[in-house]
């Protein structure tokens, strides 16, 4: 993220986002926006292309085997089942598979006897029986007596240029199904034998199709056979056996709801349990009842021969009888969302999807708009978070409990409600806008960081940049406020004369040293360097970092600087370089600070009245023979730091008002008993002057002068009243002195 740039060109035409790039939270919050709108957007393409669909269809997996853990059983479906068991026993006897179709003869005619629904078969039928033509007359004559026998056919290829079986198969509303725009189109079918399919009641497809990961998840309502279309096993099935009421509002009514039935024409199954002979036990039943096929057989036999049926055929009485297989050797193992729990047959997917027409219990799918609203809020609340909180845990908390939230939810609405909400979209959104927001909020950190440290580290004091870069919300007044700062001015003495004995090079190296040192006092005591101008340097305390004491660090910083010009002084002596003297100006206010300058260039400065009397107070020490100088403001925030004497009261150019103003000595305490008596003479003869006893004055001023003959203000004080001596001010005299000079 980019602050403010020095040297940006900005464009009057521009103001507006001028104005939005100037206020830092602004810029945040734009970034904020725009990366995660960018990621959202992403995220809403990749769904439409099915990026996260296997993400979803694992969700899906996870959530029914927590949601199933107890299993569901369904009564009105059946299965009887070309098991393992079955193979062998008629091995033993034997006849091997395949059985001949006598065998399926017998098991209807004894299911018939039970009265089920509908009998069908998981079986194909679509070449001949290998034991003789008689064995298919047979079957066929008690499939048509039954008059409630369904039999399977396998759609085959893709559409190329190959003729397909005609028949009075096809559905006979294809307008119903238009909306499935993308069926998969097959080119031909493998029907039953031409008399089994004149005998049976109906046909349907047993084409189930898994997902990419191999999972089958869904089932599909119809197939499409080059453009026309023909019903699914559990489709016919579920027409065949329910009434017409209940087939329209079961089925037929939510055909044309995209909730329901997708562009696929499929919709998701409803799964109740784990499937197979029961939960990875042999000889017990999970979701559907099981028959094994060989003791139908033999309780065929038995009532044949009159005796007691092992199995009664009034158990399948007003059923759905569906017989297939779960042999692994037949190759009728599915892979399914409890795959991993317990072997799932295929036939018993066709047996979920009929008892989910029959019950209308479908899986609600959320649509794409609600779905994208959901994504749009979760985006929304996590930028809000983290704009309004620069802490890292908080978007981290929010991340969490929105992903945790995701989960928990759309596990309830599957369980509870029956309807999938696609969560694996909603925790990509949250997780991707979250990584996204904290890269771009560490990348635009480090930008920031850098930014403050090139803006500000030439001048102000490394622990102050530090300060910035650990509390950039800071950076938001830097585009101006009033505020109560100290402002310093130094001016080197004689600075021409200097100029002119050393020559540019040896004066350039001088002054750089000299800056040098001079700018590690002022940042090392917290100040700020404004700007260099020639030989003089202005700073000031207490900005853009707000502190108390500024007028006592400006003040402590001053003195700490004419220490160090003792030692330059003497360092410089052995070079011939003349002797450096810097007169200092320190004063206390409210001033403006902050951004200042044209659309091209600005730079972080202060302005004031505050400023100007700082500026002249350091013009003054050329009057009063000082080195620093002091205002009132100042002495008043630092006196318990400081060692001052005070100087005069003066009405400085541009001012109506006077100033008290004073020469800084040192720290507290710091004064040796000479100093200290001089600062109490000194006192002595102010007041004698103000109260214009001139000789008494002058007394104290020559004896100050006895002392330390070269002391600038009691020069200034003697002159001055020996002038009042001559010729004595007016009686209204306020003892204030006009400074007509800058």
């Amino acid at each position: 993220m980019f602050l403010y740039v020095k040297g940006f060109i900005y464009s009057r035409k521009h103001y507006l986002i001028d104005m939005i790039l100037k206020n830092r939270k602004y810029r945040q919050y734009l970034t904020y926006i725009l990366i995660s709108t960018g990621i959202l957007c992403s995220i809403i393409v990749l769904t439409c292309i099915g990026s996260f669909n296997f993400m979803d269809g694992k969700l899906y997996d996870l959530f029914f085997n927590i949601y199933r853990q107890k299993t569901n059983h369904c009564d009105d479906v059946v299965i009887v089942c070309i098991d393992q068991q079955s193979i062998d026993f008629f091995e033993k006897n034997g006849v091997g598979w395949p059985w001949p179709r006598t065998f399926h003869c017998q098991l209807v005619n004894y299911l018939s006897h039970g009265k089920p629904r509908a009998i069908v078969f998981d079986v194909l039928f679509s070449e001949q029986d290998i034991y003789g033509e008689e064995c298919d007359d047979e079957f066929a004559v008690s499939v048509y007596n039954s008059k409630s026998v369904y039999l399977s056919a396998v759609a085959q290829g893709m559409l190329e240029t190959e003729t397909v079986y005609d028949s009075n198969l096809f559905v006979d509303e294809p307008r119903l199904f238009n909306r499935f725009s993308h069926l998969k189109n097959y080119h031909s079918v493998s029907f039953p034998i031409e008399k089994l399919t004149g005998a049976a009641k109906s046909i349907g497809l047993v084409n189930i199709e898994p997902d990419s990961d191999g999972i089958h998840r869904s089932y599909p309502l119809v197939y499409k056979i080059n453009d026309r279309y023909i019903n699914s096993l559990a489709y016919m099935v579920a027409k065949g056996v329910m009434t017409k009421e209940m087939f329209n509002k079961n089925v037929r009514n939510n055909i044309r709801r995209t909730t329901v039935f997708d562009e696929e024409g499929k919709f998701l199954i409803h799964w109740y349990g784990e499937g197979g002979t029961g939960r990875g036990k042999e000889n017990e039943d999970g979701v559907f009842t099981y028959y094994s096929y060989h003791a139908l057989i033999a309780s065929s036999i038995q009532m044949e021969r009159g005796e007691k049926p092992l199995i009664s055929p009034d158990v399948f009485d007003d059923k759905i009888v569906l017989i297939g297989s779960n042999a692994a050797g037949l190759f009728e193992l599915k892979a399914t969302p409890f795959t991993h729990m317990n072997l799932y047959p295929g036939t018993e997917i066709h047996a979920t999807a009929i008892e989910n027409l029959l019950s209308g219990n479908y899986i609600i799918r959320m649509q794409n708009w609600m779905l994208y609203i959901l994504m749009i809020v979760s985006t929304i609340i996590l930028v809000l978070v983290n704009s309004l909180s620069r802490q890292l845990r908080y978007i981290i908390a929010a991340t969490i409990i929105i992903v945790t939230g995701e989960l928990i939810v759309s596990f309830f609405l599957l369980s509870a409600k029956h309807i999938w909400i696609y969560p694996a979209k909603l925790l990509v959104t949250a997780s991707t806008v979250f990584f996204g927001l904290i890269v771009s909020g560490y990348i635009m950190e480090s930008n920031e960081k850098k930014f403050i440290h090139d803006a500000f580290g030439k001048y102000l004091a490394p622990t102050v940049v530090d300060h910035l870069i650990d509390n950039p919300e800071m950076l938001n007044q830097i585009d101006g406020e009033r505020r109560e700062i100290t402002i310093y001015f130094s001016d080197i003495e004689k600075f021409t004369t200097i100029s002119e004995a050393l020559g540019p090079e040896r004066l350039v190296r001088l002054v750089n040293e000299y800056f040098e040192d001079m700018t590690d006092i002022i940042q090392n005591h917290r100040g700020t360097v404004d700007r260099f101008e020639g030989d003089a340097i202005m700073a000031f305390y207490g900005a853009p970092i707000r502190f108390d004491n500024h007028a006592e660090l400006a003040c402590i910083a001053c003195i700490e600087m004419q220490k160090k010009l003792r030692e330059l002084r003497a360092k410089w002596h052995n070079s011939t370089i003349p002797d450096v003297y810097t007169r200092m100006g320190i004063n206390s206010g409210p001033v403006m600070v902050g951004n200042m300058g044209s659309y091209s260039r600005k730079q972080y400065s202060i302005i004031g009245d505050p400023v100007n009397l700082a500026s002249r107070l350091e013009s003054l020490n050329k009057l009063y023979g000082t080195y620093i100088m002091i205002g009132e403001n100042t002495y008043e925030q630092a006196k318990n730091a400081i060692e001052v004497r005070e100087l005069d009261i003066v009405r400085v150019v541009g001012k109506k008002e006077p100033v008290r103003i004073y020469e800084l000595l040192g720290e507290k305490g710091d004064l040796n008993e000479k100093s200290e008596r001089i600062i109490t003479l000194f006192a002595n003869g102010i007041s004698s002057y103000r109260n214009r006893n001139w000789d008494e004055a002058i007394a104290f001023f020559n004896e100050i002068l006895s002392i330390v003959p070269d002391d600038g203000p009691s020069k200034v004080y003697h002159k001055r009243c020996s002038a009042y001596k001559l010729s004595p001010p007016a009686a209204d005299w306020d003892t204030v002195i006009d400074i007509t000079i800058k």
